[in-house]
């Protein structure tokens, strides 16, 4: 089993309200909000601002952490990480939370993250079973100096 995490940004009062206002005054039906091609490009703006997020990476059970690379955001260790998740929520317009909406502090998040350095990686699990390799060469995972697993592509 996996879960993943996301910094998710918190949608403002003002923005809340815009939605409503253009529901009250029938601008858009509600099937708009589900589907963007027939949404209003005013109201994808609003949407595409509010329900902004970025993906940090995720957990699977007996493995170490994967990071999402953002090397646009924070070079790929833990620290660097962990330091502009921590601008992010000290801004009050973002949170971090799993797959599932729930939300976890970032303290509870380091300490899961730290506490999976001991789980396995990639270069070992092909090591005990080469038979699973699905990828020719290897996917682009790299570890940091720091023992973090990093991707560079997006997650299936």
């Amino acid at each position: 089993m996996s879960t993943n995490y996301y910094l998710k940004r918190i949608p403002t009062e003002d923005e809340i309200a815009q939605c409503h206002k253009l529901l009250d005054e029938r601008k858009i039906e509600c099937c708009d909000i589900c589907d963007e091609e027939y949404g209003t490009p005013y109201l994808q703006d609003v949407l595409g601002k509010m329900t902004e997020q970025i993906f940090i990476g995720k957990f699977s059970d007996g493995w170490r952490f994967l990071f999402r690379s953002h090397t646009d955001l924070y070079a790929k260790n833990i620290q660097s990480c962990l330091e502009y998740l921590q601008r992010q929520l000290d801004t009050g317009l973002w949170r971090v939370m799993d797959e599932y909406g729930e939300n976890i502090s970032l303290a509870n998040l380091e300490k899961k993250i730290r506490g999976s350095l001991d789980g396995i990686t990639l270069y070992e699990y092909y090591q005990k079973h080469p038979e699973r390799r699905h990828w020719e060469s290897g996917p682009n995972q790299e570890l940091a100096k720091d023992g973090s697993r990093w991707w560079d592509e997006d997650f299936w």
